[in-house]
């Protein structure tokens, strides 16, 4: 029983650093915003991340677009340019040996 607790909270472990890495990769000032996913702009200071194994337990209202197979699902507080709080749902998905991303605002 034990071992399948620590392997539950391993797995939150790897998922969180993967959407870490994913949020620094996708948000941060130096890249560009290709996704102009809503009015409210790309998210900044990205805190409170959290992983999930389906979308349907995100604040997402919608699955992740794209083609490929899901890598991973986030979800995070973080500020819109505006300078409000907001929860946002971001991905990534692979097909063949591209890598997509995307994001959106919850409501």
């Amino acid at each position: 029983m034990t071992l399948n607790v620590w392997a539950e909270d391993e797995l939150d472990r790897e998922g969180i650093a993967k959407c870490t890495q994913l949020a620094l990769k996708m948000f941060s000032t130096a890249s560009p915003d290709k996704h102009k996913s809503g009015a409210l702009g790309k998210p900044r200071n990205v805190t409170n991340i959290e992983s999930f194994v389906t979308w349907r337990a995100a604040c997402a209202e919608k699955p992740p677009k794209g083609p490929g197979n899901v890598t991973a699902l986030c979800q995070a507080d973080a500020m819109t340019p505006t300078g409000q709080q907001e929860k946002v749902f971001y991905w990534e998905k692979v097909s063949g040996k591209t890598l997509h991303t995307g994001y959106y605002w919850c409501e």
